[in-house]
């Protein structure tokens, strides 16, 4: 699986990592050569149990019918639903 950095704070590592060796400069220059990648925030949530058969997503409140919907993520807004179900919130 990839990983991702702050680029910031790499170039901070770097930086004091280094310092003294006279290649710092052309280490930062090729770091902030990499592109980006595209990339967004993993949300966590859980799935609230509202009564009536129903749960609710805990990060944008969409309420699914448990018996049918039992994913591993919020279809509406995404959240991954890897906390633990509750009564309630």
């Amino acid at each position: 699986m990839a990983e991702y950095i702050e680029r910031e704070e790499a170039l901070e590592a770097l930086m004091y990592a280094m310092c003294g060796t006279g290649y710092q400069v052309t280490a930062m220059r090729e770091v902030r050569r990499i592109p980006a990648a595209d990339i967004a925030p993993v949300v966590h949530g859980r799935w609230v149990n509202v009564g009536g058969g129903y749960v609710a997503c805990s990060e944008c409140g969409e309420e699914h019918g448990w018996e049918d919907y039992r994913a591993s993520y919020c279809e509406d807004c995404g959240a991954k639903m890897d906390k633990e179900a509750t009564d309630g919130d």
